[in-house]
């Protein structure tokens, strides 16, 4: 059995709204939100403290 089908088995979807979503790509999605939300906060942390 290969990765995709374990996952498929196993079930492991979200339900938001009205439909069902995989949870890798509610995974992915995440992180890119993630990502620039952490870099802004970075920056601007860094430009109060050289302030």
């Amino acid at each position: 059995m290969n990765s995709l089908e374990q996952e498929l088995l196993a079930r492991n979807f979200v339900k938001i709204g009205s439909g069902y979503y995989w949870t890798p790509y509610i995974i992915m999605i995440a992180e890119v939100i993630c990502i620039p939300v952490f870099l802004i906060v970075t920056v601007v942390s860094y430009c109060e403290r050289e302030a």
